[in-house]
């Protein structure tokens, strides 16, 4: 549910919020198309990245949202609920290990990611 006032009317709580900003959908589109369309990392890598922050900033939405191209790809709902404890988990391959590595230092302490991690 928002946090802010959503007008009454027909239609999703999600379509009433954008119908209030319909020009900031434009940005949004172009956003998500960047990361989830165009971008180079391989999926599976970005989705456990994404699942580590969304773990850390306990964003529900987030949480519960999962990419089928990654599930495609084999990422299943139990790894998904599991990348909290990447490192000891086989599934996870050694970059997928260090996305979620990567994610959690950058959303705890950005400064500190040291050459090695880079």
């Amino acid at each position: 549910m928002a946090r802010i006032e959503v007008p009454a009317g027909d239609g999703t709580e999600h379509s009433r919020i954008w119908a209030v900003a319909p020009h900031m959908g434009v940005g949004l589109r172009a956003m998500s198309k960047a990361v989830y369309e165009d971008s180079s990392l391989p999926v599976r890598e970005r989705e456990v990245a994404r699942m580590r922050i969304a773990q850390l900033n306990e964003c529900n939405v987030c949480l519960n949202t999962r990419a089928a191209s990654a599930m495609a790809k084999g990422l299943t709902d139990e790894l998904y609920q599991q990348v909290d404890c990447y490192q000891d988990v086989a599934e996870f391959t050694p970059r997928e290990r260090l996305a979620a590595e990567f994610a959690e230092q950058f959303a705890i302490d950005h400064t500190a990611i040291g050459d090695e991690l880079w």
